[in-house]
């Protein structure tokens, strides 16, 4: 079945929120090409409505325009591709990476020998936004990797490809729900889990935390900034207090923000990653 995929320039730090919003308007797959400090985002919609991708594509970008990540909405490019282009298109964007001795993140047709004792998340490249190479994820890998504790029950709200909720059970948790708003997410993330053996994660469709039963030792969001500032206040209800918040979406510009929210709600910050103009931040509450 032939493939619909639209492409479009944005600056580098803008490519995951503009890959998200893609996902979330139906792409079944995306992409990001860094190349000369700007990147372009394609999204991929299989055997769809040229005209219904149009459409749900300017949708999405109007939606970062009115977040304020885009001052206008980039040039758009339309065009098919049929699946054996589809499969050899995601190879070249996506390499094994190493984040710590303890994690890497690995495709599933390129062959890694793992160090002593790293354990290795496994994707397929047709699955799913969240591949680990981009900033916004990269630093909540590193960050689950420094904070995460044998046997902490672990809570990835917006779960997107599972890539997150997938390591912090190769990690050591114990308990991991993984919940996103996003039915097709979450088959996604199952079917990741499923490439992965694992078998430890309670996947939910449901918004933020509002179906979601803690304590948790550990709290991810890997989600866009008014998304972290609606959650902060929502933590106390499942996140005690010594609890670990890692939190990531968000650009420069808009760290400043999620820090004072953080800090208002008793959180204090422990660490901070950036990558490519994105930060994750670490708290504690």
């Amino acid at each position: 079945m032939p493939w619909q995929v639209v492409e479009f320039p944005v600056p580098a730090p803008i490519a995951e929120a503009a890959a998200e919003v893609l996902r979330a308007a139906g792409a079944d797959g995306v992409s990001e090409e860094l190349t000369h400090g700007r990147t372009t985002v394609r999204g991929f919609w299989q055997d769809a409505d040229e005209a219904a991708v149009r459409a749900e594509t300017d949708a999405a970008l109007a939606r970062l325009v009115e977040a304020g990540l885009l001052p206008t909405a980039p040039p758009v490019t339309l065009t098919q591709m049929d699946d054996q282009d589809w499969l050899e298109g995601w190879k070249q964007f996506f390499s094994p990476v190493e984040f710590s001795p303890r994690l890497a993140i690995a495709p599933s047709w390129e062959a890694y020998t793992p160090k002593p004792g790293q354990a290795v998340v496994t994707l397929d490249p047709g699955m799913a936004f969240g591949t680990g190479t981009h900033g916004t994820t990269a630093g909540c890998l590193r960050a689950l990797d420094a904070h995460l504790t044998p046997g902490m029950a672990v809570c990835d709200v917006g779960t997107g490809s599972g890539i997150l909720a997938i390591a912090a059970v190769k990690l050591g948790a114990g308990r991991v729900v993984a919940v996103d708003n996003d039915d097709l997410a979450i088959r996604v993330a199952r079917e990741n889990a499923a490439v992965n053996e694992v078998t430890a994660i309670d996947f939910r469709v449901g918004d933020l935390l509002t179906d979601v039963d803690g304590p948790f030792g550990l709290i991810l969001a890997n989600i866009l900034a008014p998304v972290v500032l609606a959650l902060i206040p929502l933590l106390p209800r499942v996140l005690p207090a010594g609890g670990v918040f890692i939190s990531s979406g968000y650009i420069l510009s808009q760290e400043e923000e999620i820090h004072a929210a953080l800090t208002a709600a008793g959180h204090v910050v422990l660490e901070r990653y950036e990558q490519e103009g994105w930060v994750a931040l670490v708290s504690r509450r």
